[in-house]
């Protein structure tokens, strides 16, 4: 019986020690991620203009365009796009003698944030670092947030957004091509923008700015079917 009394004992101390581990190397973890010099993964390196004034503007809309090739992008930013869906031809259309290319391309945020659509692992990270002595809860609710991309074909730039607010269906958002830049017919209401920093605030109607280069081979233009004059947001410049 003493035997049995004791080998219960030492089994408590044992898990005593196991937990008291594993709690010590959560704080070593935890003191890692705040070293001085480490590169913070949680602030996005990525180049951001500002271009999202609604601008009275005097355009062409163009026909539908298809396009079955690779996107690349450089610096590539982290998003948690929806899987099965590539880059979406949206609209592509001439300015001058330089072609642009509206591309769509479905993505998601997840609780905590719904204005974070990179993906879970970072959000988690970042959520661990920055808001202190809270209870994440995840949630397999997802929020859908549409990646606008614009790319200019003869620069090779791409100008790429988030569009987390826009009327039902957005893809029948009309794209104008102005020859000062490219312009969408979306409200003042809707959430356009991108962030400096995982969970930080929305910069409005701003835009990555990143190489993109696309197969221009694999690209089908349509036709100029109208010219179009109003109020516009611009989601890229010249």
């Amino acid at each position: 019986m003493k035997f049995f009394l004791l080998l219960s004992v030492l089994a408590a101390i044992l898990a005593v020690l196991l937990f008291s581990t594993s709690r010590g190397g959560g704080a070593v973890a935890k003191a890692n991620a705040t070293v001085s010099g480490e590169v913070d993964h949680c602030k996005l390196q990525l180049e951001v203009v500002c271009l999202g004034v609604f601008t009275e503007v005097s355009g062409v809309v163009w026909g539908p365009c298809e396009y079955n090739g690779d996107v690349v992008l450089s610096p590539s930013p982290p998003i948690n796009w929806m899987p099965g869906w590539g880059y979406i031809c949206h609209a592509a259309g001439k300015v001058g003698n330089e072609t642009y290319v509206v591309f769509v391309r479905p993505a998601s945020a997840q609780p905590p944030s719904r204005t974070d659509p990179f993906p879970e692992n970072l959000v988690l990270k970042c959520y661990a670092r920055y808001v202190k002595n809270k209870t994440i809860v995840m949630n397999p609710v997802l929020y859908p947030v549409d990646v606008l991309l614009v790319v200019n074909v003869n620069k090779s730039v791409g100008y790429l957004t988030f569009v987390y607010r826009a009327p039902t269906p957005f893809h029948n958002a009309t794209v104008v091509f102005s020859n000062s830049g490219v312009y969408i017919a979306l409200p003042e209401w809707a959430e356009v923008g991108v962030k400096r920093e995982v969970l930080g605030p929305v910069l409005s109607r701003c835009s990555y700015v990143v190489n993109a280069t696309i197969d221009v081979s694999k690209l089908r233009l349509g036709e100029p079917l109208y010219n179009a004059t109003g109020s516009f947001l611009r989601i890229s410049t010249r």
